[in-house]
């Protein structure tokens, strides 16, 4: 019994390519064999073949100014999109680019600020109450809080005291 190799039936393109002699030799044997045993494939490469003989008979034209300027006004339309999509492309990366060199030096400088702040905490709250510091010695005698409370709403605490940088607490 004889045992036929089953192919998938050609496309058109692949028709043409074996009417032009440009499929490999294997494909090539394997469309022959369905010519001879698929008249449907067969009828279809005849159709093929006379249209692409038509096609041979019409007359050539050789192309006027006004094709060869809208065709080559085409092409540079083309080329000026494409370009204007690389710079942007070109742009995205760069800022991209200064983002990611960017943030970690923001986020160092922030860090440094950061730690700054804290070091100097210690100095600034002693700033703040230097007027306490200067003034312990006479504070440390005071019996109760009370008595400073009656003096401060009293008005006895002036703040045009140049040697205090800041008024008393309340």
């Amino acid at each position: 019994m004889e045992e036929f190799i089953k192919s998938e039936p050609p496309e058109d393109e692949e028709l043409v390519a074996y009417l032009d002699g440009e499929l490999e030799v294997d494909r090539a044997r394997e469309i022959e064999d369905l010519l001879v045993r698929d008249p449907g494939t067969r009828s279809r490469l005849n159709d093929l073949e006379r249209t692409w003989d038509v096609l041979d008979r019409l007359p050539r034209t050789e192309p006027n100014d006004v094709f060869t300027r809208s065709t080559m006004e085409l092409v540079l339309n083309d080329a000026s999109r494409g370009l204007q999509r690389t710079r942007a492309a070109r742009t995205r990366r760069l800022v991209a680019t200064a983002m990611i060199v960017a943030a970690p030096i923001i986020m160092a400088a922030g860090a440094f600020w950061a730690v700054r702040q804290k070091q100097e905490q210690p100095m600034n709250d002693l700033v703040r109450d230097l007027h306490v510091i200067r003034n312990f010695e006479i504070y440390s005698r005071i019996p109760d809080i009370r008595f400073l409370e009656d003096l401060r709403d009293s008005g006895a605490f002036s703040t045009d005291d140049s040697s205090n940088t800041e008024a008393p607490p309340k």
